[in-house]
């Protein structure tokens, strides 16, 4: 009917998101980045980040409806 979705999942819903975010994620291995950047979408720009903040080694940018945004880190 016209409408696309994402291939992101909410396991909350079973759905997919529709945020309207996107995530970088530094880490030192590819595997944890992509995994916390998918994490990052689903959780939403606030929560996202507070996540990454409370990880060691892991830095982060988030692109949303407000404008960019990033770990204290990359600041």
């Amino acid at each position: 009917a016209g409408k696309a979705y994402g291939h992101i999942l909410d396991p909350r819903t079973g759905w997919p998101v529709a945020s309207g975010i996107s995530a970088t994620v530094l880490a030192p291995e590819g595997m944890w980045a992509d995994a916390l950047a998918t994490a990052v979408v689903v959780l939403g720009v606030a929560a996202g980040l507070e996540l990454l903040e409370s990880l060691p080694k892991i830095e982060g940018v988030v692109v949303g409806p407000q404008g960019v945004r990033m770990t204290s880190g990359l600041r």
